[in-house]
């Protein structure tokens, strides 16, 4: 749980958490799947405050030209690469069919958009490019 009361699935434990995008709907999607499986309201709501915590936090998510990976907190933000963009919206529009709510649809239309842009998938290479000399 973060400071604001939000639930979080970490890939990865460190701190401070990092919040992986693509690791953090992985896992909501395999309490989803406990819940189908068992019928486990506890499961059950803990998808949905998961959904919740997604549905809040994809604003920080959104670079206006790319997604980004992570929520590390390092100077230059983590930009996800072409892979995980992709994986991202497929995932969000998965998302989207299991909770009907409109605003995971939206950021994945967004984000396909941004992907189709050769201005952004160049401004996002060297980005990522100039992240990875940063901090590789």
């Amino acid at each position: 749980m973060d400071e604001a009361g939000d639930i979080w699935f970490e890939e990865y434990i460190v701190a401070p958490p990092t919040h992986i995008l693509n690791g953090f709907i992985w896992a909501a999607w395999g309490v989803y799947d406990y819940f189908l499986a068992t019928r486990d309201t506890t499961a059950e709501q803990l998808f949905w405050r998961a959904a919740a915590t997604l549905r809040k936090n994809l604003p920080r998510y959104d670079l206006g030209f790319w997604s980004l990976y992570e929520q590390s907190g390092t100077r230059l933000p983590m930009l996800a690469s072409r892979f995980y963009h992709r994986l991202h919206i497929a995932q969000l529009r998965v998302i989207y069919r299991l909770t009907g709510e409109a605003v995971f649809s939206e950021y994945a239309d967004r984000w396909e958009n941004y992907e189709r842009s050769p201005a952004n998938r160049t401004r996002a290479f060297c980005y990522k490019a100039v992240f990875k000399l940063c901090y590789y």
